[in-house]
């Protein structure tokens, strides 16, 4: 009875799959000469909370996400972009530009359209990667990368 009570638990334990993850890393990249600061607001309040200055040649991390299961795809979008309706990047802190998350809201700024290429809020406009994987588990980076176009594109 001691030897089938034993084989049936070393089957069990042999027979458990460990759970897959996903890890996404969404970076912004200011790959300019310029500096970036970027203002994340909803209806015409800015959240504070969200600030970011990125100076020449840096990145910021700005969300990571860590999920049971492997993913086919990164999973971002989460956190930054949550309760935002447009985000204002200015460059050098002269030329602002409004990239629009939501289309319920108009800016009189220089603006990019929700779903335009460039736009800091369309997941489209991301870069990703996939920086490791193995049978359980893969991990994503997912970056915007700002370039000297958009530097002239807002003078």
């Amino acid at each position: 009875m001691n030897k089938i009570f034993l084989y049936f638990l070393i089957l069990c334990i042999c027979s458990c799959v460990k759970d897959g993850t996903t890890t996404s890393y969404l970076i912004l990249k200011n790959s300019t000469l310029h500096s970036i600061d970027i203002r994340p607001y909803k209806m015409g309040i800015e959240d504070t909370s969200k600030l970011i200055h990125l100076a020449s040649n840096t990145e910021n991390q700005i969300e990571l996400n860590r999920t049971r299961g492997k993913s086919t795809a990164p999973l971002v979008f989460f956190d930054y972009f949550k309760n935002v309706d447009s985000v204002i990047i200015t460059w050098d802190n002269l030329y602002p530009v409004t990239h629009m998350i939501s289309d319920n809201f108009i800016s009189s700024n220089k603006n990019i359209a929700v779903l335009a290429q460039r736009n800091i809020g369309y997941r489209k406009s991301y870069s990703e990667s996939v920086l490791s994987e193995n049978k359980q588990s893969i991990s994503w980076n997912v970056v915007y990368n700002f370039n000297e176009q958009d530097y002239l594109d807002a003078k």
